[in-house]
């Protein structure tokens, strides 16, 4: 009777875990995927463009907490996920948005999508933002040939972090490829050269802050941070010049101040602040020093009466004792 039972249970394990491989993505699929097809079909972009790091940027991503968060501020933003929602109810949204992200993005090949979906979820999120970084590449670069350069030099972690922050990322990957190709882009000496995949390396390792600090700091002063070599230096390294919050740091303040002035970075700093608080503090604090001092105070009065002259009444009035002085001596 014990053996009867044994075997029993036996048959049972047997067979649940055959059913579980059934149902469960196999940990090999995700290492004999393509992601290098994947990028070149939501790119479109033809099959011999090489696409560098592909399956080690894939690998970075499944690896990456920031994309679930990520992908579900975009699915809170559009009203698919809302906080009312068990958490039953938020995996099957998720779920069914990204395979409608991806059946967009790939709409003419359901073998690809066949094996996205045996993946696990972690590399079935990986490639939902490599299929959207390909898909926001396409609209911003309409040019076939100017995207597979594109794809060429920034490889697959331009891919990433366009998929991540979305199309003004690729104008912005652009951008950096022109000044870069064109020798615009100033290393410091002794510093290692600067490739479009240090953007897309630091889009991703940065996340939402490093975005936020591009367009905060660098995108308005451009020329500046080209041209001093702080580019460089903050694509080698960002952690220099940004704090966890996307701010310029005190110690990025100062990188900035050796770099190309300290006029420039307060300029930097002060106006990534709010030029109207800029405008408004030196507005008062002109007032005030203006109007602290005795001949100030007299010089703001003549100012004031020199204003009002330019109305014809008060011209009248104001300079009727000596109208005298226009008429000839017979006049008077």
């Amino acid at each position: 009777m014990v053996q009867t039972i044994q075997l029993f249970y036996k048959k049972f394990a047997v067979l649940s875990a055959a059913i579980l491989l059934l149902f469960l993505p196999l940990p090999g699929v995700a290492a004999s995927f393509s992601w290098k097809a994947l990028i070149q079909g939501t790119a479109k972009v033809a099959d011999d463009v090489p696409v560098h790091q592909a399956d080690e940027v894939s690998q970075r991503l499944t690896r990456s907490k920031g994309i679930t968060r990520k992908l579900d501020a975009d699915l809170s933003r559009s009203g698919q996920l809302t906080d009312k929602m068990d958490d039953a109810a938020r995996v099957t949204v998720r779920k069914a948005a990204m395979f409608q992200a991806l059946e967009k993005a790939i709409p003419d090949n359901p073998a690809l999508l066949k094996e996205i979906r045996m993946l696990d979820h972690a590399s079935q999120e990986a490639a939902v933002v490599l299929a959207k970084g390909g898909q926001s590449i396409v609209r911003a670069m309409p040019d076939i040939a100017g995207r597979g350069q594109l794809l060429k030099r920034g490889g697959a972690d331009v891919v990433a972090a366009v998929g991540l922050h979305g199309d003004e990322a690729a104008r912005a990957a652009m951008r950096l490829d022109a000044a870069i190709q064109g020798g615009s882009l100033i290393v410091p000496a002794g510093k290692r050269a600067v490739t479009l995949e240090d953007f897309g390396r630091v889009m991703i390792q940065t996340g939402e802050s490093g975005w936020q600090f591009w367009q905060k700091y660098v995108q308005p002063h451009w020329k500046l941070w080209l041209g001093s070599g702080a580019l460089a230096l903050y694509l080698a390294d960002p952690e220099q010049f940004q704090d966890a919050a996307g701010q310029l740091s005190e110690a990025g303040f100062r990188h900035l101040g050796l770099l190309m002035g300290e006029v420039s970075a307060g300029a930097i700093r002060g106006i990534s602040q709010g030029t109207a608080q800029v405008v408004e503090k030196i507005a008062v604090e002109t007032a005030t020093g203006f109007f602290q001092s005795g001949q100030g105070f007299i010089s703001g009065l003549l100012i004031l009466f020199g204003i009002s002259l330019l109305f014809r009444r008060v011209r009248y009035y104001a300079l009727w004792p000596l109208r005298w002085l226009n008429k000839a001596p017979n006049e008077t």
